[in-house]
């Protein structure tokens, strides 16, 4: 007698969205995209890519993230550079 064998696949889609808290992310023009970004505090934008600040500051130097300094001495992250989504 034959043995039949069963099997069975599962298949799990995910998706994922990013929610900020209050009024931490603006809009501000990033000079290196060329248009109106969305712009994060260094702490969440670590909290978006999932790595520590010191991660961002680093990448910032590096000259792979884009940011904006504003007058009073606040570094905003550009969301997209990060690879957010432009809106």
């Amino acid at each position: 007698m034959a043995k039949i064998t069963k099997r069975t696949e599962v298949t799990v889609e995910t998706e994922s969205q990013v929610f900020f808290r209050r009024v931490l992310a603006r809009l501000v023009w990033c000079e290196r995209c060329g248009a109106e970004s969305l712009m994060l505090p260094p702490d969440e934008a670590a909290n978006v890519a999932g790595v520590s600040t010191r991660v961002i500051y680093t990448r910032i130097e590096a000259g792979s993230l884009h940011f904006n300094e504003l007058p009073d001495g606040r570094l905003l992250v550009c969301g997209p550079s990060l690879g957010l989504s432009q809106y």
